[in-house]
């Protein structure tokens, strides 16, 4: 192993721990086998909702973890966004979305992960979910919640 003056290794950590990007592309591929959603890297100037927004969480990673052993654990934060046709239908799409047992939360889940993530990560896990908001986009308005993620990959 070749380390640096810090002492930390300075080659191989890349070919030991799965990218943000490979871990975030993944997670596009499951959020668009699940049918008629919009994926976005960051966010859009005006979404096409229903849409789903992946994006690093604070901290991003653990990097210690990630010179220490073969995989790192990345913190990401999902917004969903969805039209506000009116208060009651935005809320009844979002609580469809956020649903334990709803089919965007099972394909997050490292349990029901298939080989789309599966090859890629340790472990996945839903940690929170937050309130339901309102935004604005060029004044239409839309409902949006924002869930955290951890992968171990």
């Amino acid at each position: 192993m070749v380390c640096g003056t810090s002492g930390w290794p300075v080659s191989g950590v890349g070919d030991l721990v799965t990218s943000l990007f490979t871990v975030r592309k993944a997670i596009k591929e499951r959020v668009e086998s699940l049918g008629d959603v919009t994926f976005y890297w960051s966010m859009p100037t005006y979404p096409e909702a229903p849409a789903v927004l992946v994006a690093p969480d604070f901290p991003p990673a653990d990097m210690e973890q990630a010179f220490n052993s073969s995989y790192t654990t990345w913190n990401l934060m999902l917004t969903l966004i969805v039209d506000r046709i009116d208060e009651d239908a935005a809320q009844e799409q979002l609580s469809k979305w956020i649903d334990p047992d709803g089919p965007f939360i099972s394909a997050l889940r490292s349990d029901d992960i298939d080989d789309t993530l599966g090859k890629l990560t340790q472990d996945v896990r839903v940690l929170t979910v937050g309130d339901f908001n309102e935004m604005n986009f060029d004044g239409t308005m839309f409902y949006y919640t924002q869930i955290r993620v951890k992968v171990r990959a």
